[in-house]
C-alpha cells in the first residue's frame, strides 16, 4: 500500500463494485486458468496471499474455467469473492459443491450460453437451482448495454428466481 498511497488506489476493483470500502483489493488472474493445480499453488498462491494480507482481502477475476484450481483459489488468505462464469463452459453444479459458504461466487453467464443453452430462462434457472442446493453466497450478473436492457433483465431474473424459490 506504501508504493500504491491510498490516494490512488480504487477499492476493491474489477467487478466487484458492489463490495464495501477497504475490504480488500480485487486481482484479475486469468493464469489460474491455464496452470496445473500444483504450478498455481507455488508460483500464483503465495504472492496472492501476500497481497491479500497487504490489503485486507481479496477478490478474484479470471475469466474462462479455473474449477480444476477452486481448492487453491479457496486457500486463498481472507478470500471475499471470486468472479466466474456459469453454464455451458463451467460444470457449475460442482462449482458450487466445492465453493459452498467459503466465498462469494459473483456469476455471469458463460461465454456460449447463446449457442448452446439458448434459452436465457433456462441459464438462470440451472444455475439459479445449484446455488439454492448448495446454499452458495452468491450474486447473480449480467451485462448489459442499456438502463432499460438492464432493468428487463433484472425482472427477468428476479420472475425466475421466484420460480426456482431461491
Amino acid at each position: 500500500m506504501e508504493l500504491i498511497g491510498s490516494e490512488n488506489f480504487f477499492w476493491p476493483g474489477h467487478l466487484f463494485s458492489w463490495a464495501p470500502p477497504n475490504s480488500g483489493i480485487s486481482v484479475s488472474n486469468d493464469m489460474v486458468m491455464v496452470l496445473s493445480p500444483k504450478l498455481y499453488k507455488e508460483f500464483a498462491l503465495p504472492y496472492l496471499n501476500r497481497i491479500a494480507k497487504e490489503f485486507g482481502g481479496l477478490f478474484l477475476h479470471s475469466c474462462g474455467d479455473y474449477s480444476h484450481n477452486l481448492e487453491n483459489v479457496l486457500s486463498i488468505y481472507n478470500l471475499r469473492a471470486i468472479d466466474i462464469h456459469s453454464y455451458p463452459e463451467v460444470n457449475f453444479r460442482r462449482v458450487c459443491e466445492i465453493v459452498g459458504r467459503k466465498a462469494i461466487l459473483h456469476i455471469t453467464p458463460g461465454l456460449n450460453w447463446k449457442r448452446e443453452i439458448r434459452d436465457y430462462e433456462l441459464l438462470w434457472k440451472l444455475t439459479a437451482r445449484d446455488v439454492a442446493e448448495y446454499n452458495v453466497k452468491a450474486m447473480l450478473v449480467d451485462e448489459v448495454s442499456s438502463v432499460d436492457e438492464g432493468k428487463d433483465k433484472l425482472k427477468q431474473i428476479r420472475g425466475i428466481l421466484e420460480k426456482v424459490g431461491s
